[in-house]
C-alpha cells in the first residue's frame, strides 16, 4: 500500500477529487491530511482511483503467457525440423525437385545416463486456519474497565477508536457508542494506537475532550510509548493496558467457556455454538432470506452490511472467520481480511463488517 500521506498535495488533491466518496467525506479527507491525522482507511478509499497506481498499470510492458510460450516453441521446432530438409537439383530439365530429408543423428543413450524421476510428494492439507497455531510473541490488548470488554492490538498495523457516523461516511474500526452511551464524549475519531513490531504507540487525532495517558495528556500528533499497567482515558472510557492472557488465546479444555459476539454498537450479546457454521449477514425481505445472525437491526451501520458477509465456523473451543464477498470488506483488529482466506479468532478480535463492529469475547467459568 502507498503511503499517501508522502504524495504531493496537487497529485493526492486529484486522488481526492476523483474518489467515490461524497462531498462531505471528500472534504473531511482533506482536513485530514492537513492535520496530518489521516489513517489507512483514507488511503485505502483513495487508492481506489490512485494515479500513480494507475500509471504504473499502464506503463507495465506485455508479459508472454505460457500457453504464448508453448506455441512459440512448437513453432520453433517445425523449423527445426525443416532444416533438414534440402532441395536436390533435377536430374532432367523440367522435372520437379526432388527433397530428400536428412534424418538428424540422436545421440547414444547409454544405460547410466537413464535416471529414474520420482514424483513429488502430494502436498499435506493444513489443519489449521491461516492465523494462528501457537502465538510465536505475547499479544496486548486493552481492556475497558466499565465493561471488562477486550480489545485486541495488532503487532503491526493501526486500529481507530472512536464512534461511527454515518452521515460523512466514517466507520472507525473500535466502536465505543456502547460505552459512550449517547454522551458525546467520544470522538468520531478520537485516538489510533499503532503497532510496530509488537511495541504499541497511541496518537490523539484531534478529539474534542482529548485523550489522556496515566495524568498525561496527549497533544495533537503525539506519538506516545505504551507500557504495561497505563491507564488510557477517552471521554468517559477507561483502558488497561498489558499483555493478554495465555489461557485466553488457548483455552484450556478442563475450562467451562462460553463464546459469544457482543455488538458495540447496541451492547446485544449473541451465543456461538460449539459446532456448525454461521452465516453473518443482513436480512432482505425482498429475497426473503435470513441469516443465521442478523445484523441488520443494528440501526444505519447495519445497513452496509452484506446479506451473506462473512461464515463462523465452530469447532468446539476454536472459532474461525471467513468473508463471503461481501462489497464493503471484513476487517479484524483493522487488519482487511483477504477473499478465500480462513482466519481463527482470539478473544479480544473486533470485526469490522463495512462498518458495524462485533467483538468476540469468551465467557470463563471455574477460574
Amino acid at each position: 500500500m502507498y503511503i499517501c500521506r508522502q504524495c504531493p498535495k496537487a497529485t493526492r488533491d486529484r486522488c481526492i477529487a476523483q474518489s467515490h466518496a461524497s462531498p462531505s467525506s471528500k472534504e473531511m479527507i482533506k482536513r485530514a491530511f492537513e492535520a496530518r491525522t489521516d489513517t489507512e482507511e483514507m488511503w485505502r478509499i483513495l487508492q481506489m482511483s490512485c494515479l500513480r497506481i494507475r500509471e504504473e498499470q499502464e506503463a507495465k510492458t506485455y508479459r508472454e503467457s505460457v500457453l504464448a510460450r508453448r506455441l512459440r516453441m512448437a513453432r520453433d521446432g517445425e523449423a527445426e525440423l525443416l532444416e533438414g530438409v534440402e532441395e536436390v537439383a533435377p536430374a532432367e530439365p523440367g522435372a520437379p525437385p526432388i527433397s530428400v530429408t536428412v534424418e538428424p543423428v540422436q545421440p547414444e543413450v547409454r544405460e547410466v545416463d537413464r535416471v529414474e524421476v520420482k514424483p513429488p510428494p502430494p502436498p499435506v492439507a493444513e489443519e489449521v486456519p491461516e492465523r494462528r497455531r501457537e502465538p510465536e510473541r505475547e499479544l496486548y490488548s486493552l481492556v475497558l474497565e466499565s465493561t471488562r470488554r477486550r480489545i485486541a492490538l495488532p503487532a503491526d498495523g493501526e486500529v481507530v477508536l472512536g464512534r461511527p457516523d454515518p452521515n460523512v461516511d466514517f466507520f472507525p474500526d473500535i466502536d465505543l457508542t456502547y460505552e459512550d452511551q449517547g454522551r458525546l464524549a467520544v470522538s468520531r475519531r478520537h485516538a489510533k494506537i499503532y503497532g510496530d513490531g509488537n511495541v504499541h504507540y497511541i496518537e490523539d487525532m484531534g478529539s474534542t475532550n482529548g485523550t489522556r495517558v496515566n495524568t498525561q495528556t496527549l497533544q495533537l500528533g503525539q506519538k506516545h510509548k505504551l507500557c504495561q499497567g497505563d491507564r488510557i482515558v477517552l471521554g468517559h472510557c477507561l483502558f488497561v493496558y498489558g499483555p493478554t492472557p495465555r489461557w485466553l488465546v488457548t483455552p484450556p479444555n478442563h475450562l467451562k467457556s462460553r463464546f459469544y459476539l457482543l455488538t458495540p454498537s447496541s451492547g446485544r450479546r449473541i451465543d456461538l455454538p460449539d459446532q456448525g457454521e454461521l452465516i453473518v449477514g443482513r436480512s432482505d425481505p425482498a429475497l426473503s432470506f435470513v441469516p443465521d445472525i442478523d445484523l441488520g437491526d443494528e440501526g444505519m451501520v447495519g445497513e452496509r452490511v452484506a446479506r451473506r458477509h462473512i461464515k463462523i465456523i465452530c469447532q468446539g473451543h476454536t472459532h474461525s472467520l471467513e468473508d463471503l464477498g461481501s462489497s464493503h470488506g471484513t476487517k479484524i483488529n483493522g487488519t482487511p481480511v483477504l477473499l478465500g482466506r480462513i482466519i481463527q479468532l482470539t478473544p479480544g478480535d473486533h470485526i469490522w463488517l463495512g462498518g458495524c463492529v462485533v467483538a468476540y469475547e469468551i465467557e470463563v467459568r471455574g477460574i
